[in-house]
């Protein structure tokens, strides 16, 4: 054997990985990445079962609390806010409230991405305990903005709701989720 054509490769640095080195575009580079994605697509399918298997728990109850929550927030408001089951009224409106006016499944999305994120569990449940609130809250900001929008734009009313407030509520869950991974996440 010649040393000449079996050179000898140095130690590779200190922190640097062992083994071959992979070509810059391949998939091996991403698999940290493709497995938090794949764990938030199963974390949310888990959810979003849940939701099929146990409806009358979140079209029920959801409903039901989150009207209690907007008569409430009526009634601080001084428009005499009644929730009776899933109904709300008000001097402002008339609401029935169904699954899809629940937080559930904003929640359900955040609740997987947190959960997807690599970070210690303690940092994970402080951020399910801060950002659900938040969240809800926004859900009835929402609920209570649209009682006065049918009441003052009701030829608006549909596009608010369906367009601009779904969109909103996405944006919201999502900049809940980046304050989250800022704030305390990443917190060394």
């Amino acid at each position: 054997m010649n040393d000449e054509t079996h050179p000898v490769r140095p130690a590779p640095p200190a922190g640097a990985p062992a083994g071959p080195p992979r070509p810059a575009g391949s998939l091996w580079r991403h698999v940290a990445l493709i497995r938090h994605w794949a764990t938030f697509i199963g974390i949310l399918g888990v959810l979003v079962a849940i939701s099929q298997w146990k409806a009358e728990w979140v079209n029920t109850n959801m409903s039901e609390a989150t009207a209690q929550g907007m008569a409430w927030i009526m009634t601080l408001l001084g428009e005499q806010g009644t929730a009776k089951g899933v109904r709300v009224g008000s001097n402002v409106c008339r609401f029935t409230i169904i699954g899809e006016c629940t937080a559930y499944y904003p929640l359900a999305i955040y609740v997987a991405a947190i959960l997807a994120f690599p970070s210690p569990w303690l940092r994970r449940i402080l951020g399910i305990v801060a950002g659900v609130p938040l969240l809800l809250l926004i859900n009835q900001v929402r609920l209570v903005s649209l009682c006065y929008i049918h009441r003052s734009f009701p030829e608006h009313f549909e596009v608010i709701h369906i367009v601009v407030w779904q969109s909103l509520i996405i944006f919201f869950t999502v900049l809940v989720w980046i304050l989250w991974v800022l704030t305390i996440a990443r917190r060394p």
